[in-house]
């Protein structure tokens, strides 16, 4: 298993590493939503979030076995790599999520949590996830249908 995971070179864990950030931010900002009946909770919701949580252990996997030198190196990551909330952003989501039963509120969210998760399975399709499931032995959700299935939240 180890040798063809050295096969990865350093962008491509990088690449993992962003998507399992982006991944996880997704489960998260899902949950949130859930908890505050934004999105109504059921068994298709359900079942796409427990796909998504798979691909985020899988791609964890992936991370922790990595080579030590992409382990190091992924840790001091510059923070500018990835997208931070600004400190307007920040009063704003204050602000709105004391407001979360207002509908264009719930739009907003709901516009957000989509633009994220397109941003995630276009990351999910470069890491080329398949082949990863494979070398791990675990069974992952296609994407397609997991890009169907979010078209609807």
């Amino acid at each position: 298993m180890k040798n063809n995971l050295l096969k990865l070179d350093r962008e491509s864990y990088l690449e993992i590493g962003k998507t399992s950030i982006l991944m996880a931010e997704a489960i998260k900002m899902l949950n949130y939503l859930i908890e505050n009946r934004v999105i109504t909770h059921n068994k298709v919701i359900e079942g796409f979030k427990e796909n998504m949580e798979t691909i985020a252990i899988l791609l964890n996997r992936v991370l922790r076995d990595g080579n030590e030198e992409f382990s190091i190196s992924f840790n001091n990551i510059e923070k500018e790599s990835f997208n931070e909330l600004s400190i307007e952003e920040l009063k704003e989501f204050r602000d709105d999520s004391g407001h979360i039963n207002n509908k264009k509120t719930r739009r907003k969210y709901r516009r957000l949590l989509k633009d994220n998760i397109a941003l995630l399975f276009d990351r999910l399709r470069n890491v080329s996830l398949e082949d990863l499931a494979l070398e791990y032995k675990m069974k992952v959700y296609p994407l397609e249908e997991l890009e169907d299935i979010y078209k609807y939240i």
